[in-house]
């Protein structure tokens, strides 16, 4: 498993500290605060896949979708793609050049296409 540090596309992780399966312990606070792609909701309730609202709704949903309609309209792709490229160059990445990636906000997919 790959340390979320390395994580370099935009992340949004939401976690309730009362949750009983995944332990407030183990929740990676520190390596959030190190990467610039991800962003980390800790709530004091919730636990496990709830925070229900009066009425039977759950807020999270609300606010996952803000923050995706967000990513989709202001996320810089064109700076995302420099960066990995920039890092593959220096590590001697071989394949750099040969594809280039298309964000299509429709189908909500990111694609390689062949140059």
């Amino acid at each position: 498993m790959e340390p979320l540090i390395k994580v370099q596309v935009p992340l949004l992780a939401i976690h309730a500290q009362d949750d009983p399966i995944v332990s407030n312990l183990a929740a990676p606070y520190q390596e959030i605060q190190h990467t610039k792609y991800a962003v980390m909701v800790a709530t004091s309730g919730g636990g496990h896949l709830s925070w229900f609202e009066i009425g039977g709704g759950r807020w999270f949903a609300r606010a996952a979708s803000a923050w995706l309609n967000k990513m989709a309209k202001e996320a810089d792709f064109d700076a995302l793609r420099a960066a990995r490229e920039t890092r593959a160059v220096e590590n001697g990445d071989a394949r750099v050049g040969r594809a280039q990636t298309e964000w299509n906000a429709v189908q909500r997919k990111l694609y390689d296409n062949p140059i």
